[in-house]
């Protein structure tokens, strides 16, 4: 079965330094999904999950592990959240700013002599990104591109009948859209980002999410994927 999972780090398979494996291997060894099945990348964003959807010819069953709101950085293999974010802990004032420096010291601390990691020049990488969210960025323009790509994401699983487990934040998703395919779980959210007592460590684990909890969404999701099958 030609199985997909698309999302941000939480779906990182294990590498020989963290020896813990994370529930996308024990999805690959139960479903036999090569590398190229999984599409994971750090704060993944909504458009590169649309990004990647599409260019699949074939899927079988889509798992998508639907972002938190970030921006989307063809050119590398990490996504970025913006200056203005959401505040889970404000329900009434959603968007609030946050340092942009905060943003850029992951960059700003990358080791250069490993391209895979970023491929480009450092120093005019950040002056991009700081022209970028000066210039060509807005919370509401954010805030309607990921929605746009949310929607985009559910209309294409739809139209091409593609069996879809979709795993959201539910903070994140706006009350008046709703899903009109496959199966949508918000109950695991906590679980899948490594909150509380599912929280772990990269130096650990490569999602950051304990062996229980790497194990408790594996078995669920294979529970979902049974019933998409049938």
């Amino acid at each position: 079965m030609n199985i997909h999972i698309f999302g941000n780090s939480s779906c990182s398979k294990l590498d020989h330094h963290r020896p813990h494996p994370t529930f996308a291997n024990i999805l690959a060894e139960q479903y036999n999904l090569s590398d190229e099945n999984i599409s994971s990348a750090s704060y993944g964003s909504e458009e590169r999950i649309l990004h990647h959807l599409k260019k699949i010819k074939s899927i079988d069953l889509a798992i998508i592990f639907h972002s938190a709101p970030a921006i989307f950085v063809p050119t590398t293999n990490n996504d970025f959240y913006p200056s203005v974010d959401f505040d889970r802990n404000n329900p009434n004032n959603l968007w609030v700013e946050i340092p942009l420096s905060t943003k850029l010291k992951y960059i700003k601390n990358i080791d250069q002599s490993n391209p895979e990691i970023l491929p480009l020049d450092k120093e005019e990488f950040i002056k991009a990104f700081e022209l970028y969210m000066k210039y060509f960025y807005t919370p509401d323009l954010n805030r309607n591109r990921y929605y746009g790509a949310l929607i985009q994401i559910d209309q294409y699983v739809t139209a091409k009948k593609i069996p879809t487990i979709h795993l959201a934040i539910k903070e994140y998703i706006p009350s008046w859209f709703k899903f009109s395919s496959g199966i949508v779980d918000f109950d695991l959210a906590d679980c899948w980002q490594g909150k509380g007592q599912w929280r772990d460590t990269y130096r650990r684990i490569a999602n950051a999410v304990t062996p229980a909890g790497n194990r408790y969404i594996a078995d669920k999701l294979a529970e979902y994927i049974e019933k998409l099958k049938k």
